[in-house]
């Protein structure tokens, strides 16, 4: 069974930026962001937007705790954020 879990990143610049992933494939939350890192800047490249992707790898986004993630709902959008609360595994 896939599951999968909407990501979204909250952030000035990039916010409102949405990917589903299948969270069975990340062990911590890191790899989550690079992916959701790397998706933004393929989707930027494809639309041509080279001054915003270069700004993609300056952005400190982390995300909630592997265990948050794993005990969300399918429904639920899990932010990441520049925010400084935010848990690490």
């Amino acid at each position: 069974m896939v599951n999968y879990r909407t990501f979204q990143i909250s952030d000035d610049l990039f916010w409102g930026f949405k990917v589903r992933l299948n969270i069975d494939l990340y062990n911590n939350p890191a790899d989550i962001v690079k992916e959701v890192k790397e998706q933004l800047k393929d989707f930027l490249s494809t639309h041509n937007l080279q001054v915003l992707k270069e700004k993609v790898d300056d952005k400190p986004l982390h995300t909630s705790s592997i265990n948050h993630i794993r005990n969300s709902k399918n429904g639920d959008i899990i932010y990441v954020c520049m925010c400084s609360h935010a848990n690490h595994d």
